[in-house]
């Protein structure tokens, strides 16, 4: 069964910046194609990038109120706008599942971004936190959840009902761990059946 989790609205401080930044890309592109009669074909480009900016940062503002982290069975789906991502929750460190705090001087302070966006009070996509190494983060919050995964980078996400989601990954870490297990005893029987057969099959009359 899968259980969807939201991630924290951002706040004021947030939305009015990608509003100013959307704005000033706005106002760029008009006073480029004011321009355009000097380098019609170069202004007509600059327009478009601006352009294309100011939808993107407008559209990070309205995405972000959709964001979410599903569990299931079997993945932890992230849906971000633009870092979207699957994860099997055989690639999760079950132990490094905690509560954190990324306020200045904790290990999951972001130190740099190398991929993504980061405005006051909103931090999307890869960055490099002060001792925790890379993690994939959609932070509005200072508070969030952190995991590690086997392949080199921890989820960092301020979800609204941090507690339960919590819950529900380690439930179905749980399942997924009996599931595995099943599967393996169930694949033991086979081979020793199989073997059982095939002495059976070499056994002299057989």
């Amino acid at each position: 069964m899968a259980t969807s989790f939201q991630i924290q609205p951002i706040g004021r401080a947030s939305k009015v910046s990608l509003t100013l930044i959307s704005c000033a890309c706005a106002v760029l592109a008009a006073l480029t194609w004011a321009c355009r009669s000097t380098q019609p074909e170069t202004m007509l480009v600059a327009t478009v990038v601006w352009l294309s900016l100011a939808g993107l940062f407008a559209w990070f503002g309205v995405a972000q109120a959709k964001s979410s982290i599903t569990v299931d069975g079997q993945t932890l789906v992230l849906r971000l706008p633009m870092y979207s991502r699957t994860i099997d929750l055989d690639r999760l460190i079950p132990a490094s599942l905690t509560h954190v705090n990324a306020d200045t001087g904790a290990p999951y302070q972001l130190s740099w971004r190398t991929n993504g966006l980061s405005v006051p009070g909103y931090n999307l996509g890869w960055f490099q936190t002060r001792t925790e190494g890379k993690v994939l983060a959609a932070m509005t919050r200072n508070d969030a959840v952190a995991c590690k995964t086997k392949d080199g980078y921890s989820v960092l996400v301020s979800i609204a009902d941090s507690e339960g989601f919590v819950d529900a990954v380690r439930q179905a870490l749980e399942r997924a761990g009996d599931a595995g297990q099943l599967g393996r005893a169930c694949l033991r029987c086979r081979r020793f059946l199989a073997a059982r057969r095939a002495m059976v099959v070499a056994a002299p009359g057989g």
